[in-house]
């Protein structure tokens, strides 16, 4: 049974591109969770997919955490496929 206090009616859509995948995620501190994926912009005619490796923070109520990234999204030349949590709450990926 969905939560309905949860993100809309229990469901939170990923903000990101066209197309995405997340390998791994791990819960924070706080109650939320971070996830760590690759997103994939649908190319301009003509040009190469590329991808994008992206980590991406939700609070515990299903919003983007405001405070982490850009509106909770996080994007750049890293690329882990495995998360975890240390105990300052600094998040590690691998």
């Amino acid at each position: 049974m969905l939560d309905p206090s949860y993100g809309d009616g229990g469901k939170w859509f990923v903000p990101v591109a066209d197309f995405y995948g997340y390998a791994d995620f791990t819960f924070a501190r706080d109650g939320g969770f971070v996830a760590a994926g690759y997103e994939y912009p649908v190319p301009p005619a003509g040009s190469a997919q590329q991808y994008r490796p992206t980590l991406l923070k939700v609070t515990r109520d299903g919003q983007p955490d405001a405070t982490f990234g850009a509106g909770g999204i996080a994007r750049g030349p890293f690329g882990p496929d495995r998360l975890g949590l240390l105990r300052d709450s600094r998040i590690a990926g691998t």
